[in-house]
């Protein structure tokens, strides 16, 4: 049996922990002034706080390596990002807004990563090592956690056609209507 696969119970028992950890997360969050109960657009976006944006904006370029050239890149990538937020339903954004919201604890960013600082405070070799052991991670929480930060990043990159020729990807197939 292939060891990357998780079994039905352990599909559960990943779902339980996150939910148990996303409930807690957010309870610490609200009890911690850390949240708000009113989400509030950073200057620029339509849905990303200030706070997700303090939060992703340096892991910008550790998560899409090369791509990310410039400090521009890292804010288009945002800006994709938070496209691809406002085109979702309320619920998948509430999701995303959770998991923003658990990065912002120290606690769970240790747990996760193994370091207990802000990515903006790290060193890229640090969160490299950050996002290199988090995605290691046999836990099921935190593999589905992983793919929660970075999928929706990768999606909205890759879509686009200027971002899928500068890196020498071909991009999003074309529905040919026959």
């Amino acid at each position: 049996m292939d060891e990357s696969s998780l079994s039905r119970r352990d599909f559960l028992r990943a779902g339980t922990s996150a939910t148990v950890m996303l409930a807690g997360g957010s309870l610490l969050a609200g009890l911690s002034g850390c949240s708000s109960s009113v989400s509030i657009p950073a200057t620029g976006f339509r849905c990303l706080r200030q706070t997700d944006v303090d939060l992703l904006l340096p892991l910008m370029s550790t998560i899409l390596g090369p791509a990310i050239s410039r400090e521009d890149d890292a804010v288009s990538a945002l800006a994709s990002l938070d496209q691809l937020m406002f085109a979702s339903t309320d619920l998948v954004r509430g999701n995303l807004f959770k998991l923003y919201d658990l990065l912002q604890l120290g606690a769970a960013r240790w747990w996760l990563t193994g370091f207990w600082a802000a990515p903006a405070k790290l060193t890229e070799a640090e969160r490299v090592e950050a996002m290199t052991n988090w995605a290691a991670k046999r836990n099921g929480f935190a593999q589905i956690a992983f793919r929660g930060l970075t999928q929706p990043i990768f999606m909205p990159w890759y879509a686009s056609a200027e971002n899928a020729a500068r890196i020498g990807y071909p991009g999003p197939p074309v529905k040919v209507i026959g």
